[in-house]
């Protein structure tokens, strides 16, 4: 713990001061690695006359006593600590180590990883007195999930690590590990040794010296050491300390099977212990249960023995967490997500920050498919809890937009926002809530706020532009194009060439519906030219440019422009309607093999493009005198029409029963040239149904 603290020989600002034939040395405020001593009291004894006022460097060489000894650490000091040890850590597969200080004990989290499995832990260090030593017991070991190596194992090694703990005794200047879960410390020696001979001072008598005081809080740990006999009162301990100390004790011969990883050894121990002792034993049952979860030979024993104990104790977390842990081993995730609710609520009662969180995000991961409400609530907990997780204010984030929850969503994202030290993450969030103002509560003013407040942290950032682009085009589409322009300068000033085509792109698409900027001087085709020089395979560019050829008649460069769309990776949904048009183009060119190779893909997405595909196909049947087929081309295609304006009646429904109408009228009129009069008869009276209530002028025609 104190490795390095040693820097070479440097002066030690003692104080002198004798009475009555005693001298005391004082030394006070002085950093020892991560310790800061707060007071060094030395007792020099057999002065004989009286020294008056001397150097305190006159009694380096005499043997003084220890009067008293106070050391502080801050939690500052165990962040720096924490640090230190994270590579070592990782190399044993520990990762997002984490530990504070809570009003009597250090919790720590961290992600483990074993193999193929992960879960994140949670323990909690309490420091107790082994007469003048100090003990560090972890405890309350908790893994959020399944891992195939029992927590105490696993907290035993953060625990080793960040007091660079050694399984060799008698080594003063470091902490000796005395057995699972359990460090010693020599705190008193540890100091002495790294403060005093590198500095020339002979090391002090500490015979009759003991633990008086231990205190841990938000502010950091104090220790406080004195005279035998001078403590008044009790060490500032958390009640049960003694008996945890005691529980590590009387497992000390078992828990050493454990740590040597001779598994079932330890097992047998423990449950001799458990037989010989009564089970009223919960910190025995903990490492029951914590081995019986961590092998799928033991799962059987630890569900009844999980069951037995939460009959006896109802509210015993140990228990809950054991039933987690197997029940996701065995493939439950619903009953392991209740287990580790009832975790993150007994946590959040006792006010257990860390556990809570990571049980929560975990039951929360579990849920977000099977139950997303319960999921929800949960991100909810986690956040209340970690302020700081990233995945549990995402996660809520995107569960509210899913729920259409704006009002709290917005809360979120903003509180989120203010809070975050890191300014693009700060800008991405103004980003979301002006789009949720703009797009969901139909706010213009409030989007506007948040993306002058983006503006202000990141004045050149082309997402921000880009956003004020997009809101620009539903109000005002001229200062959009100013806008896209804008979007595009930057890009191109970065190198971000996807995103200067893009900017092109899209102030084409507003140039082609009519849009005017007195400043921009380009055509649409122009800004579409310009996105390809920027980005070769930019989507809407190439749409843009093939649907505007195909509608001046220039259908050959339409087709090459169409067949560059290809084999880029679209949704299938809108590489059918590319198809499509590219299919009507090809038939111009009375390319008809090719164009019919396009409607069978087009058709291979279905809804309205498959439609459309068919009816077609259903022209080119009719152009080769291949009636039948054309008929029978037109029926699939006013059916398809007719199922998707039964399944969006509320919107789209006059249109599509419209479109299919018109088809049936197609199709009517192809059967009476073919003298097929009443299958003619039968698709006018059809025609007429499907036009009577949503296209009356159709209908009386």
């Amino acid at each position: 713990m104190l490795e390095g603290a040693s820097s070479g020989p440097r002066r030690l600002p003692f104080t002198f001061q004798a009475s009555g034939g005693v001298g005391k040395l004082v030394l006070a405020d002085l950093a020892v690695g991560p310790l800061v001593v707060e007071r060094l009291e030395l007792e020099v004894t057999d002065l004989g006359t009286d020294p008056g006022a001397t150097s305190a460097e006159r009694f380096q060489r005499r043997r003084t006593r220890l009067r008293g000894l106070a050391v502080r650490m801050s939690s500052t000091a165990l962040d720096e600590r924490i640090e230190q040890v994270r590579r070592p850590l990782a190399g044993l597969g520990l990762t997002q180590v984490c530990a504070r200080i809570n009003d009597g004990y250090i919790s720590v989290r961290a992600r483990a990883a074993d193999g193929l499995a992960a879960a994140d832990l949670s323990f909690r260090i309490q420091l107790v007195s082994g007469g003048a030593h100090l003990r560090a017991l972890a405890t309350t070991v908790r893994v959020h999930g399944h891992l195939p190596t029992a927590g105490p194992l696993i907290a035993d090694r953060i625990l080793g690590a960040l007091l660079g703990a050694t399984d060799t005794a008698g080594v003063v200047e470091r902490p000796h590990t005395r057995g699972l879960c359990d460090v010693e410390i020599d705190l008193v020696g540890a100091v002495l040794w790294h403060l005093m001979p590198p500095s020339g001072w002979r090391l002090p008598a500490i015979a009759d010296t003991e633990l008086t005081s231990i205190k841990l809080g938000t502010h950091g740990i104090e220790i406080g050491y004195g005279p035998v006999g001078t403590r008044s009162g009790e060490l500032g301990l958390r009640p049960g300390a003694q008996q945890l100390a005691a529980a590590h004790d009387l497992m000390h011969s078992v828990d050493q099977h454990l740590r040597d990883g001779h598994l079932e050894d330890a097992m047998r121990g423990y449950r001799a212990l458990l037989a010989s002792n009564g089970p009223d034993q919960p910190l025995l049952l903990e490492r029951i249960l914590a081995i019986a979860a961590a092998r799928p030979a033991w799962f059987f024993d630890g569900l009844e023995l999980s069951r037995q104990a939460l009959g006896r104790w109802p509210q015993f977390p140990a228990a809950h967490a054991a039933l987690a842990s197997i029940t996701l081993a065995q493939g439950d995730a619903r009953e392991a997500a209740s287990h580790l609710m009832q975790i993150a609520q007994l946590a959040s009662a006792e006010g257990d920050d860390d556990q809570a969180a990571l049980a929560a995000l975990a039951g929360a991961r579990l849920l977000r498919v099977l139950e997303p409400k319960a999921a929800t609530q949960l991100y909810q907990l986690a956040l209340e809890h970690d302020p700081s997780s990233s995945e549990a204010a995402d996660s809520l984030a995107d569960r509210l937009a899913d729920e259409q929850r704006w009002s709290e969503l917005v809360r979120l994202v903003r509180a989120r926002a203010a809070n975050t030290t890191d300014q693009m993450r700060a800008v991405q969030l103004r980003l979301r809530l002006a789009d949720v103002f703009m797009h969901q509560l139909d706010d213009p003013a409030g989007a506007q706020q948040e993306l002058a407040a983006a503006r202000q942290l990141a004045p050149d950032e082309p997402t921000v532009h880009e956003m004020t682009a997009t809101i620009l085009a539903t109000r005002d589409p001229s200062a959009a194009i100013e806008a896209w322009r804008e979007v595009a300068r930057l890009a191109e000033a970065r190198g971000d060439t996807r995103t200067c085509g893009r900017a092109w792109a899209t102030l084409g698409e507003l140039l082609a519906k009519g849009a005017a900027n007195a400043m921009v001087g380009i055509t649409a085709d122009e800004a579409w030219q310009r996105a390809l020089e920027h980005d070769a395979l930019q989507v809407d560019a190439l749409a843009g440019l093939a649907n505007a050829a195909a509608a001046r008649g220039e259908h050959a460069a339409a087709a090459t422009l169409y067949e560059r769309l290809r084999g880029l990776g679209l949704a299938q949904v809108i590489a059918a309607r590319y198809e499509l048009s590219l299919a009507r183009s090809l038939v111009a060119l009375n390319r008809v093999d090719d164009a019919r190779i396009s409607l069978r893909r087009a058709t291979i997405a279905g809804g309205e493009t498959a439609a459309e595909a068919h009816a077609v196909l259903a022209g080119i049947a009719e152009a080769t005198s291949d009636r039948d087929h054309a008929a029978a081309e037109l029926d699939t295609a006013i059916s398809s029409f007719v199922d998707l304006a039964t399944e969006d009646e509320a919107n789209d429904g006059n249109r599509l029963y419209t479109r299919a109408a018109e088809l049936a009228i197609a199709r009517a009129t192809l059967l009476d040239r073919n003298g097929q009069a009443s299958l003619a008869s039968a698709d006018w009276q059809r025609a007429h149904d499907l036009a009577h209530d949503h296209s009356p002028a159709l209908a009386r025609d």
